[in-house]
């Protein structure tokens, strides 16, 4: 026997009771001025009048209802259309959306963000308006606070596994997408950390935040795959990577008398000719490097 539609999906509208009169959009038409489109589920219509209770929620449409509720209208919620299958209420949201317009394109008085019919995602060309609405914007200090507060695990409490695993699945997918993995690191190796611009110039760790790093590490090893592609991406990210034969060490050391000379000879800093040295050779300090090459002779 053939199973029955799920049509337990309706469109609903959020109407602005400030502004009355007639708004007629196609077959569609309204006593008020409506400012959002929405496809729901059971009581899903309401959420939204649950959200304004939120503080932290400061959307255009969740501020637009606060701005109504406080010149003492209510807004007014009507069921545009009941009894649909999900497609259909995804279609006739998209419908409605087109025919009335959204502010965010300065197309009509709607305060979606998104074009309707892809159940909350925003396309790129929205995310990408929206980016440049925010642009030179500065968070005031308050919210600046609730950020640190939420972050720390005081107002919203820590992650659940199942929040960390949904979480680790989206950067996993993101990750996969050549375009985006591309921008990425592009980015990463734009920006200049050496010297002053390293956020921790002339900073120290406390001894707590070192406790952290520590004990995060223990019981931890990295497989000799990982370093090697650690290595790779140095070299790749550092133009000064100078790839020294021993030969050149060899030369160079015999023609210095101490390990500052010696690593400037080689265009190197101390610390990181003594890490090239342990890498290459398993010994750093300078005695020992001179008594290896002295047992290891290299061929001409």
């Amino acid at each position: 026997m053939k199973l029955l539609e799920d049509k337990r999906f309706y469109v609903y509208v959020y109407l602005d009771t400030r502004k009355s009169g007639k708004y007629k959009y196609g077959e569609y038409e309204f006593d008020y001025e409506p400012f959002y489109i929405g496809k729901g589920l059971d009581k899903q219509y309401i959420r939204h009048m649950k959200e304004i209770k939120d503080e932290r929620i400061k959307t255009y449409k969740t501020n637009k209802i606060r701005k109504i509720l406080k010149l003492g209208f209510h807004p007014d919620i009507i069921k545009v259309k009941t009894f649909l299958t999900e497609k259909q209420a995804f279609s006739l949201e998209k419908l409605l959306i087109m025919l009335i317009g959204r502010s965010c394109l300065n197309m009509g008085p709607l305060t979606n963000i998104h074009k309707g019919g892809c159940g909350g995602r925003m396309p790129p060309h929205i995310i990408e308006i929206i980016r440049q609405k925010k642009i030179g914007q500065r968070h005031s200090i308050a919210t600046i606070k609730r950020m640190s507060e939420s972050h720390k695990g005081i107002l919203h409490g820590p992650m659940s596994s199942n929040h960390k695993q949904k979480l680790s699945v989206s950067m996993a997918s993101m990750w996969e997408d050549e375009e985006y993995r591309t921008k990425t690191i592009k980015g990463i190796r734009m920006v200049d950390k050496s010297g002053k611009n390293h956020p921790m110039f002339g900073k120290n760790h406390s001894l707590k935040s070192r406790k952290k790093m520590s004990d995060s590490k223990l019981g931890k090893t990295t497989s000799d795959k990982q370093k090697e592609t650690a290595r790779k991406m140095m070299i790749e990210r550092n133009p000064n990577y100078k790839d020294i034969s021993l030969d050149e060490i060899k030369r160079q050391l015999e023609l210095t008398f101490t390990y500052e000379q010696f690593a400037r000879n080689l265009g190197m800093t101390r610390q990181g000719l003594m890490y090239k040295l342990e890498r290459k050779i398993g010994v750093y300090k300078y005695n020992d490097v001179k008594k290896y090459f002295r047992e290891n002779e290299l061929d001409e």
